[in-house]
């Protein structure tokens, strides 16, 4: 952990929190929540969005500011940045998720 550097991580965290904060605010003018545990749960996707977002923003040595604008769009987008990872991740490993398990 001491090549970790906290003061980037928070900058991430506060920008994913960000776009998520400004998606549910969205929401809530809409009146899209029926309760308040939707907008928790939003945030908290937004948050674990934003913190893989990040991940793959240092694996790939990104620059600070790419880094932060990637990981407030993907706390904005929230559920489905997730979404799209898992459709890349399964095309680029060659799984067809249509298929049926075979027994």
């Amino acid at each position: 952990m001491k090549d970790f550097n906290w003061p980037e991580f928070w900058m991430a965290f506060i920008f994913a929190i960000t776009g998520g904060s400004v998606h549910v605010l969205g929401k809530l003018a809409a009146g899209s929540y029926k309760s308040r545990w939707g907008v928790v749960l939003d945030l908290m996707t937004a948050f674990f969005a934003g913190a893989l977002a990040y991940s793959a923003c240092k694996y790939f040595r990104l620059e600070l500011w790419a880094t932060g604008g990637i990981c407030g769009l993907a706390g904005h987008a929230g559920t489905r940045a997730i979404v799209w990872g898992e459709r890349y991740l399964t095309k680029r490993l060659g799984v067809d998720d249509q298929q049926e398990p075979k027994p």
